[in-house]
């Protein structure tokens, strides 16, 4: 196979991806890596801020906030690998790890996960996608924060219930658990400049408030056209 083909953005993504992942872990062949299937309850943490930690988590069920000190930097949920980011033995933790809900997760020893993967001639490339989601997640931040505050929530609300939530041909809903205050600190606004930004989305028909937060996807093409 040549460089080209072996090597191209959409193979590396389709080979390596989180689902290939998790296969590589579960196989016994070569290096076995010990899992444990854990739940934790809402509020409880995998890990802190500028600790180190000994375990690399695959969420099965559930939401989990990305704290960097009092700021929500990302939200993770089904199928998301959370400690590949401070692989190394000696590395802290950039964020603390909270549970949104209760959730269920798979847990791998961080050092046999680390052996598994440097065992494997291709092993690096799992690290590399997963460096990537990141960096793209970021950049899409930073991208928002030149857009007014109405757009940039609303564009955080879309991609959470795309992701995590549930999507028909007219609605997109949020996850339950995902509320103002926290997509409001998501979004990088105060809470008051999030409940004027909803108001304004529930008068243009855009965003409706029952037990959870719900898009309508017609009238979202309007305002971004």
């Amino acid at each position: 196979m040549i460089y080209r083909e072996l090597f191209d953005k959409d193979m590396i993504n389709k080979t390596f991806n989180n689902s290939k992942l998790l296969h590589v872990l579960f196989d016994k062949k070569l290096h076995p890596v010990d899992q444990e299937r854990v739940t934790v309850k809402k509020g409880e943490f995998l890990f802190l801020e500028n600790e180190i930690h000994d375990s690399i988590y695959l969420v099965v069920e559930g939401l989990f906030i990305v704290w960097k000190s009092a700021h929500v930097i990302h939200i993770v949920g089904k199928r998301d690998f959370i400690g590949l980011d401070s692989i190394l033995a000696n590395e802290k933790s950039f964020f603390s790890v909270e549970a949104l809900g209760d959730a269920t997760l798979w847990r791998f020893s961080k050092e046999e996960v680390v052996c598994k993967l440097m065992s494997l001639q291709e092993g690096i490339f799992y690290l590399y996608n997963d460096m990537k989601t990141v960096k793209v997640h970021l950049l899409h931040k930073k991208m928002l924060q030149r857009k007014n505050s109405k757009i940039r929530i609303l564009s955080n609300m879309i991609q959470l219930g795309e992701k995590y939530g549930e999507e028909s041909p007219e609605l997109i809903k949020l996850p339950n658990g995902l509320n103002k205050k926290i997509i409001a600190n998501y979004s990088n606004v105060n809470l008051a400049t999030m409940r004027v930004a909803c108001r304004q989305l529930a008068n243009d028909s855009i965003l409706e408030e029952t037990y959870q937060l719900m898009i309508n996807k017609s009238r979202v093409k309007n305002l971004m056209t």
